[in-house]
């Protein structure tokens, strides 16, 4: 780069700009879409800015430390001068009300060339630069070192408050926005085939073939290279070996353990293994880890670093279900909750723990380890002390490389399958999963949700599902937005009677009525009836045994009524003994199972308690329960 030695002056053009690190000097040019009095004051709060501390001498040399931190902090005032001459120009900075610098500030952390329905967001740091530089011009006008500037500093509550409503679009937090996503939520349809690609892959034939191989492998140990297929020598594989000798007395035990395993895992049909060498195996686990971080993410609701965090050792299995041996954890927010993996999370934790030719219990292995590649066979094939080396050393993938295998799934095998949807949904983050998780838990009761995610929910152990959704700290904004989304499906499903999606309730009748006949009027004044009813909805929670559509105003007619705090305690004072007989009460053919079993339970229980005061409660419940069954 030329070394340039010029005086700058405000005004200019150009501003030559000294790189005190490599003794270099760089032209930064002022080529803006604001006036040429605009563009002076913007090089004014460059030069005194922190990136440039002010003139260096006498003769206006502007000396930083990097060009590139120097321009960044330019292109930020740039986009202060063209807004201001763009929106404002004839208003002094000063004279911005709070309301216009909020305005403005929005409009930055938009993106605004994307190909998703709702823009994504910029990072934090963006956030964090403009208010810096709003705070710079404020205080340094004050202090007389600046003509103008604005009145009003934005603080940590103002970024807050600035960011709310973009962040609630989206369905983040501002932590979770802070910690790097901008994206919000995964589109649940988009995450349905997201998921079945994902169990579709660990329940695959080719999985249950590593599976066995591994299994194998962990009885007899030898070098993996001599499993597969060579270029000379026999050139044949384990599996290839065992049908070519298994009549005869050159069968050897590995041979003969690969053929009957295979066997016994329902590959009979298999005559050979379904890759060449280990590379391609080590390539297809990687695959399977990336399915199965998708459904972890997808179904437990956890963080991605909770995730990262988990060890095959501090698990015990029970039933199916894998019971952390501690029981509970706690989040980064204070949280405590239960690890319990089951049904599908246990599937995908299943998986990762069979693809290791270490033992991932005895080495304490993570989830996300490097079991499955030639280094761990490697290490296994050395003395004890080399593999607890190995284990403790070079074992696990790290955070950031995991965090990219979310998308990466989504990218070879949902895109792949169906291209049209990046349309819809270009790209996926770890940190969009727990509001996801959280939109299926409100609907796990729901017949449009994909059977096998709904099972899985429903299988959750001791219905710990049934508030689950509530649990997790959701910002509250965040919270009663994704329940006023789901609250408009449903509204819109009962007003338009689709067959075979029929709710029955004091709350579905009264939706009914507040909707009216809806084939005499447009699809438009539809809507706003939508729109109008589901705005009385002050409160939309599914449980088991039926829907809470809590109407603004009806506090005190709902069955969970507080009388010391005057409000209704859907989250905690709601039952299947309760419930049906609430006006706030409606349920689909999912829940009216349920409740039919609640009916039979209190039944016998009626019959057969020898309290009759008891039985005489259980027999008002199962009165109440057939009333609300038969719709009354």
């Amino acid at each position: 780069m030329k070394k340039l030695n010029k005086i700058n002056n405000y005004g200019d053009p150009i501003f030559h700009i000294h790189n005190h690190f490599d003794d270099q000097s760089a032209a930064f040019p002022f080529e803006w879409n604001c006036s040429r009095k605009i563009i002076k004051y913007g090089q004014m709060l460059f030069v005194n800015s922190t990136y440039v501390n002010n003139f260096a001498d006498d003769e206006n040399r502007i000396v930083v430390s990097r060009f590139t931190t120097a321009k960044n902090g330019k292109d930020y005032i740039q986009k202060i001068c063209e807004y201001w001459h763009s929106i404002h120009p004839d208003i002094a900075l000063w004279d911005w009300s709070r309301q216009d610098i909020i305005e403005f500030v929005r409009m930055q952390m938009v993106k605004k060339a994307t190909t998703s329905p709702i823009a994504p967001l910029y990072a934090s740091h963006a956030l964090k630069n403009y208010c810096m530089f709003i705070n710079q011009s404020r205080n340094q006008h004050t202090q007389g070192t600046l003509p103008d500037g604005f009145q009003f500093n934005i603080n940590d509550q103002a970024r807050r408050d600035i960011m709310e409503p973009l962040l609630l679009e989206r369905g983040l937090t501002y932590e979770e926005w802070q910690d790097g996503d901008s994206y919000g939520m995964i589109p649940l349809p988009i995450a349905s085939v997201l998921l079945a690609n994902a169990i579709e892959l660990l329940e695959s034939k080719e999985s249950v073939a590593a599976y066995s191989f591994f299994s194998v492998w962990r009885r007899h140990t030898v070098h993996p290279s001599n499993c597969f297929w060579k270029k000379s020598g026999s050139k044949l594989d384990r599996l290839q070996r065992y049908f070519r000798d298994r009549h005869s007395e050159n069968l050897l035990p590995i041979d003969k353990d690969f053929g009957e395993t295979f066997q016994e895992a329902g590959l009979g049909d298999l005559t050979k293994l379904p890759w060449k060498s280990v590379g391609g195996l080590s390539d297809f686990c990687k695959n399977l880890m990336k399915a199965s971080l998708t459904i972890l993410l997808l179904l437990s609701g956890f963080r991605i670093s909770e995730i990262m965090s988990l060890r095959f050792c501090d698990y015990e299995k029970n039933h199916g279900e894998w019971v952390y041996k501690s029981s509970i954890f706690k989040t980064h927010e204070g949280l405590r909750v239960p690890r319990v993996l089951h049904d599908l999370t246990a599937l995908a934790a299943k998986c990762l723990q069979d693809i290791s030719y270490l033992d991932p219990e005895k080495y304490s292995l993570n989830f996300f380890h490097r079991g499955f590649m030639e280094g761990a066979a490697t290490a296994a094939l050395q003395p004890e002390k080399n593999m607890q080396q190995w284990a403790l050393g070079t074992s696990s993938f790290n955070l950031k490389t995991v965090s990219r295998w979310l998308n990466d799934f989504y990218q070879n095998f949902t895109l792949n399958d169906f291209p049209i949807l990046k349309k819809e949904c270009e790209r996926i983050s770890p940190h969009q999963c727990r509001h996801t998780w959280a939109a299926f838990a409100l609907r796990r009761m729901d017949g449009n949700v994909e059977e096998r995610i709904r099972e899985h929910f429903l299988h959750s152990s001791g219905s710990s599902m049934t508030k689950a959704y509530t649990k997790l700290k959701l910002n509250e904004a965040i919270k009663n937005s994704l329940e006023e989304d789901y609250s408009q499906e449903v509204v819109m499903r009962i007003a338009k009677t689709v067959l075979g999606d029929r709710f029955t309730g004091p709350a579905a009748r009264r939706i009914i009525k507040a909707v009216g006949n809806i084939s005499t009027i447009t699809s438009e004044e539809l809507d706003k009836k939508i729109q109008d009813v589901s705005s009385e909805i002050e409160r939309f929670s599914a449980t088991e045994w039926g829907f809470c559509v809590f109407f603004k105003g009806s506090e005190k007619t709902a069955k969970c009524y507080d009388p010391v705090s005057r409000l209704p305690d859907i989250d905690g004072g709601s039952g299947p003994t309760i419930c049906p007989t609430c006006p706030n009460g409606m349920h689909n053919p999912l829940q009216e199972k349920n409740l039919i079993r609640v009916g039979i339970q209190h039944q016998h229980i009626s019959n057969t308690h020898p309290i009759k005061a008891i039985g005489k409660l259980s027999a008002d419940i199962v009165q109440n329960i057939k009333k609300r069954l038969e719709g009354k």
